[in-house]
């Protein structure tokens, strides 16, 4: 078993509390597992760790890794949640690297809350963006409709042109 450095577990802490994944101790093949993965092996890679050091670090084959590698740019290309989650790992692994090591074990449990409840605080907001961005595209989708609706109903027709509309849909 290879040495661990503190960062390799604070960057498993942090994968773990964003991604609600241990991806030392999980298996199987579920699309969540494997991109927790992905996302911890990318890391290390791009730290300079080997294929085989991270293999081992969370129990797999080193050509699993050499394979998260190669389909990297393809998933991260079309998975906004994959791409979502990496960013936030990212930028809380990078920050928190940044912080002294030698710091007393209450203020770790502290940094591991602040972690936790800030982290779930950004996966609130990326929801909530990704709703929105949601929300924008229906509202441009159906733009011309809404207008000609508004146009053409008169005040006080408004209960007439919801059944008209209804029997409509309802023929469709």
């Amino acid at each position: 078993m290879i040495h661990q450095k503190p960062s390799v577990k604070l960057l498993r802490d942090i994968v773990n509390t964003v991604t609600g994944v241990d991806v030392r101790n999980s298996q199987g093949r579920q699309r969540h597992l494997v991109n927790a993965k992905m996302i911890y092996s990318k890391i290390l890679m791009d730290k300079g760790f080997g294929c085989s050091q991270v293999g081992k670090s969370i129990r797999k084959h080193h050509t699993t890794i050499l394979n998260y590698q190669r389909k990297w740019d393809g998933y991260i290309f079309s998975d906004d949640s994959l791409k979502g989650d990496y960013n936030i790992v990212c930028n809380m692994y990078e920050k928190l690297c940044e912080i002294e090591p030698d710091v007393d074990n209450e203020e770790e449990d502290n940094l591991n809350e602040d972690i936790t409840f800030k982290s779930i605080n950004l996966r609130d907001l990326l929801n909530h963006n990704q709703k929105n961005n949601y929300d924008i595209e229906e509202e441009e989708r159906l733009k011309d409709i809404l207008e000609l609706v508004r146009e053409r109903t008169k005040k006080g027709t408004e209960e007439v042109v919801f059944n008209k509309l209804r029997n409509i849909y309802n023929g469709i």
